[in-house]
């Protein structure tokens, strides 16, 4: 089922504090949400009504385990669902799921919950917002110099995230063979903190757990779910 709100604190909150009354995948969605955020407490900033704000929650056992792999396969998801409408531009993800389009961020997402039990998968996808606070940030808009139905676009993306979430098993290899393909951080220097030490190397691809392979030398460091940053 789908929950609708015109305006939300946010929708991964609202599905911490009702778990208890929801079903799994289930969907929470809104047309603004005034608290929204991503990863590591970044403020995520949207226009009301012009973009996707959606939040699954997810108490399959199965893919609850997977929790590592979940992370990178919502980013394959939504890049799969994102390329019909980019088939000119450069489509990519950046560990462990943000999605970019020529070098933009398009999609941010943001996994929480509480394990072994749950999970709650924050969606963001730019739609129709034509100006943004931030750098290096793009929308389908933009892309293709026209205004969606947004309400059309968000019902046929609950519907493509249902369909392959439902089959996410089966799928698990393509997720990782997608996201190597699509790598945006693959050969770039990155900084990160690797056992609490600032640390610099070579993004490489991911390992089939989800994790990020980092060359330094002859060293190869596996990364699991850090802030990764592009030295430039």
């Amino acid at each position: 089922m789908t929950y609708y709100f015109d305006r939300i604190d946010s929708t991964n909150k609202y599905i911490k504090e009702h778990v208890s009354e929801l079903q799994d995948f289930d969907i929470v969605s809104a047309g603004f949400q005034t608290s929204g955020k991503g990863r590591n407490d970044h403020v995520w900033q949207g226009q009301p009504n012009q973009n996707v704000y959606s939040s699954i929650y997810i108490k399959n056992k199965d893919i609850v385990h997977s929790f590592n792999l979940l992370s990178i396969a919502i980013g394959v998801i939504v890049m799969k669902f994102l390329t019909p409408f980019c088939e000119k531009d450069k489509i990519s993800i950046k560990w462990p799921n943000d999605v970019y389009v020529n070098g933009q961020k398009i999609c941010g997402i943001l996994l929480e919950g509480q394990l072994p039990n749950y999970v709650v998968a924050g969606i963001g996808i730019n739609i129709n917002q034509n100006s943004f606070d931030l750098d290096n940030v793009t929308s389908l808009s933009l892309l293709n110099s026209k205004t969606f139905d947004l309400n059309e676009l968000r019902d046929d993306f609950h519907f493509h995230l249902l369909d392959e979430l439902q089959n996410f098993d089966s799928n698990k290899q393509d997720y990782i063979d997608a996201f190597n393909k699509h790598n945006y951080l693959l050969g770039k220097k990155v900084s990160f903190n690797y056992n609490g030490t600032p640390s610099e190397g070579i993004a490489g691809p991911i390992n089939n757990d989800g994790s990020l392979q980092i060359q330094q030398g002859d060293k190869t460091i596996n990364v699991f779910f850090d802030e990764v940053s592009i030295i430039r």
